[in-house]
């Protein structure tokens, strides 16, 4: 039995596509929620399942590509940072990533030369952290990557 909620569904893809979803016992059992339909159709979409929209794969791909394109300009730096938070974000509420190490790969990603300045920045914003743990992501503010990439190197060692 086609009910309003599978009618309304197929319109939206091409006649293919209609054909196969109109095709899944869920689509015609009154029965099933729309939930239940929702979860048949993505069994045909390896990767569609939200519980794997990120992988640690993504990750890595993210930081080493950051690391090899030297410094960037501070508005790709912003990118790298939303694009790093998004993809860790996911990773760590899946417990696949640890937010110890989450810090760590997102240092990983920035070149030597910045992540120099950038640590002296945040030493003094954390005077107590240990050296051997890595920074909160949290912590790296606009002033402090403003002045890293504003301030020429001699300047800040005085």
């Amino acid at each position: 039995m086609i009910t309003r909620r599978n009618a309304t569904q197929p319109q939206y893809v091409d006649v293919n596509t209609s054909d196969l979803w109109s095709n899944i016992p869920e689509f015609a059992d009154s029965v099933k929620t729309y939930e239940d339909l929702k979860a048949a159709i993505i069994l045909f979409y390896p990767g569609a399942d939200s519980a794997r929209s990120w992988s640690l794969s993504d990750l890595a791909q993210l930081v080493e590509e950051m690391s090899r394109n030297g410094i960037p300009p501070l508005g790709d730096f912003g990118d790298y940072h939303r694009q790093f938070s998004n993809i860790s974000g996911f990773l760590c509420t899946k417990k696949r990533l640890s937010e110890d190490d989450q810090m760590r790969r997102f240092a990983a990603g920035i070149q030597p030369a910045l992540w120099d300045r950038l640590s002296l920045r945040l030493q003094i914003s954390y005077p107590k952290q240990d050296p051997d743990d890595p920074y909160p992501i949290s912590g790296i503010k606009k002033p402090q990557l403003t002045t890293c990439y504003t301030v020429p190197p001699l300047l800040r060692v005085i």
